[in-house]
């Protein structure tokens, strides 16, 4: 038997969604899989995103065994995939939850006037430009765009109180945005098991009834994206640049890093 295992780590966008979908299904179709471990590691990102990539996996874990690693952490749109498989461990330093939907909007319109600058905007619709940096919004905006968040939100509240059966009364508790260790989304009904890698390779094959080989399935990057990641192209610049400015290794180097 062959279980696959699917890493997931990184910020959710649309992009993810052209990554991993087809690879989700493929696995779907495979006769010889028999199971998946899908090893998380996300703080989030896009709602639609993160509500396409989740309802395929709830659709495979129909089908097939999906059990869910929480490396580092599996928060907001990232939990809501982690919410759609079959069962879900967490290690004991992974961070877990924050389901919810936030919207921010910077206002720089007084900022502009200090500046002299001025923007002026041509619209059709008192609504176009809701939530345009420069305006102060309206009151209406502001109603209009808490309703858009609390609809998706109440998606994203029931798709994880059907999939981990969250009674009402304690969804409250639960569902608000916060993040929890792995101990007390144990407790709150989050995930399954505190464990790591092997204990769900471990209880997978245990509940597939046999010995099982596992399959990494790795999302294949384009020829630049390849090279940047292994240092061929990205390794030379960066040393440069360090060299000119006077870098050392002392010195913090986020910047320099992909």
């Amino acid at each position: 038997m062959i279980a696959a295992r699917i890493d997931l780590r990184e910020q959710i966008t649309q992009r993810t969604v052209y990554r991993y979908l087809p690879l989700f299904q493929d696995v779907a179709r495979s006769s010889r899989i028999k199971g998946v471990i899908l090893v998380i590691n996300s703080p989030g990102g896009e709602a639609n995103a993160s509500q396409i990539l989740a309802n395929s996996i709830f659709r495979l874990a129909s089908r097939k065994k999906v059990y869910c690693v929480v490396e580092g952490m599996a928060a907001s749109g990232a939990y809501w995939i982690a919410s759609s498989c079959s069962m879900i461990f967490a290690m004991e330093t992974s961070l877990i939850g924050s389901i919810g939907i936030i919207g921010i909007v910077p206002r720089i319109s007084k900022l502009l006037d200090r500046m002299g600058v001025k923007v002026e905007v041509s619209k059709i619709g008192p609504m176009k430009d809701m939530n345009s940096p420069f305006s102060e919004g309206s009151e209406q905006e502001t109603a209009a765009y808490g309703q858009v968040l609390s609809d998706v939100f109440r998606k994203f509240r029931e798709d994880v109180v059907s999939r981990r059966h969250i009674s009402e009364g304690n969804a409250p508790g639960v569902i608000n945005g916060a993040i929890f260790s792995a101990q007390k989304a144990l407790g709150n009904g989050l995930i399954d098991r505190i464990g790591d890698y092997s204990d769900a390779l471990e209880a997978i094959q245990k509940d597939l009834g046999g010995k099982i080989k596992v399959k990494t399935y790795e999302i294949r990057r384009s020829l630049i994206g390849r090279m940047l990641s292994s240092g061929l192209l990205w390794g030379p610049l960066r040393s440069a640049i360090e060299e000119s400015l006077f870098l050392g290794e002392d010195v913090p180097q986020l910047m320099f890093r992909f």
